[in-house]
């Protein structure tokens, strides 16, 4: 893998399936850090109708749990 510089970009995608969470372009920072690291998330479609999870330290009924949670 290649060294970046400062100032330097890079962008970021994800697999098909897979959602990027947080910039999809980042740019390498006078510390030698990036200036964020986006992830790529599996979807949560469950096929279920009924069922609990474990969320937030918490058991919820899937039908409860939302995308904006």
């Amino acid at each position: 893998m290649r060294q970046h510089g400062y100032k330097e970009k890079v962008k970021y995608s994800c697999n098909e399936h897979y959602t990027l969470e947080g910039e999809a372009e980042i740019q390498c920072q006078n510390t030698g850090n990036w200036s964020s690291k986006p992830v790529c998330r599996a979807s949560s479609t469950v096929g279920i109708k009924r069922g609990r999870i474990f969320y937030n330290a918490r058991k919820i009924w899937i039908e409860t749990c939302s995308q904006t949670e």
